[in-house]
C-alpha cells in the first residue's frame, strides 16, 4: 500500500532542496522597484516561511542578502508619493510584513544579523520614517506597533547593537519635532522608544550614547527629548 503524501511536508522538503536558489529569487524580487505590490507581498510571505520553516542553515552572506533586499524595498517606500496602506493597520501590508521578517531573522539568526547591524538599523530607520511622515493614521498605528516590537527586540541585543541604536532615537526625536503625531501613534511607539532609551543608558548616569544624542540635537529638538526623558523616568520604572 502507498503512504498518502502530506502536502505541507512535501512543500517543506522542496523548499529545503531549493532553498538557496529560491532565497536569491525572492530577494531579487524585493529589490525590484517596478515589481507590483502583490509580488512584493508574496515575496515577503515566502521569505518568512523560508526562514521559519526551512532546515537549511542560513549563511552570513544569505542574511546580508536578505537585509539588503528588505532595505531596498523599504527604501523604495521613501518616495514622497508612497503612503502606508490600510493593510498596514494589521499584518497585511508590506511594511508590517517587513518588520515581521526582520524580527524573525533577529530571533533565528541573531549572530549573523548583529554582524550586519548597519543594514538592520537602516531598515528600521526606513520603517520609523514611514510611521512619522505618513498621512494614513490607521496604517501608521499598525506600523508603529510593529516598529515598537522590533525596537524592544533590538534592546535585548544591546550588547551588540547599542552603538547603533542612538540613530533611531535621533530619528524619533527629530520626527516628533517635525511632524504632528496622533496620540494613538505616539502611544503605540512608546514601548519601543522606552526600550531604546533603556538600552542606551538613559536611566543611568549620562552614557556615551545619550551624551551623543544630546550633542546632535538643536534646541527645538532638545525640548522634545527632555519631554520624552521625563515621561520615561516617570512611567518606565
Amino acid at each position: 500500500s502507498t503512504v498518502a503524501s502530506n502536502p505541507r511536508s512535501d512543500l517543506l522538503a522542496a523548499l529545503n532542496v531549493h532553498a538557496r536558489a529560491l532565497l536569491a529569487l525572492l530577494c531579487r524580487t524585493l529589490s525590484t522597484s517596478t515589481a507590483p505590490p502583490w509580488m512584493h507581498a508574496l515575496a515577503l510571505e515566502a521569505l518568512w516561511a523560508l526562514v521559519n520553516g526551512s532546515d537549511q542553515k542560513l549563511r552570513s552572506c544569505d542574511v546580508a542578502m536578505l537585509l539588503s533586499s528588505v532595505g531596498a524595498l523599504l527604501g523604495h517606500f521613501q518616495d514622497p508619493s508612497f503612503t502606508l496602506s490600510d493593510a498596514d493597520a494589521h499584518n497585511g501590508g508590506a511594511v508590517v510584513r517587513s518588520c515581521m521578517l526582520l524580527s524573525l531573522l533577529l530571533k533565528k539568526q541573531s549572530h549573523f544579523v548583529c554582524e550586519q547591524a548597519p543594514m538592520l538599523i537602516r531598515c528600521a530607520r526606513c520603517v520609523l520614517c514611514l510611521v512619522l511622515a505618513s498621512d494614513n493614521d490607521a496604517g501608521r498605528c499598525g506600523c508603529a506597533r510593529s516598529t515598537a516590537r522590533l525596537f524592544e527586540q533590538f534592546a535585548t541585543h544591546k550588547a551588540k547593537l547599542k552603538k547603533h541604536l542612538f540613530a533611531l532615537l535621533l530619528d524619533y526625536i527629530r520626527g516628533v519635532a517635525d511632524f504632528a503625531l496622533p496620540q494613538q501613534v505616539t502611544r503605540a511607539l512608546r514601548p519601543g522608544v522606552f526600550a531604546l532609551l533603556d538600552a542606551c543608558g538613559a536611566s543611568q548616569s549620562p552614557s556615551f550614547e545619550m551624551v551623543h544624542v544630546h550633542s546632535l540635537l538643536d534646541s527645538r529638538c532638545q525640548a522634545h527629548l527632555k519631554a520624552v526623558l521625563d515621561q520615561f523616568q516617570s512611567e518606565h520604572k
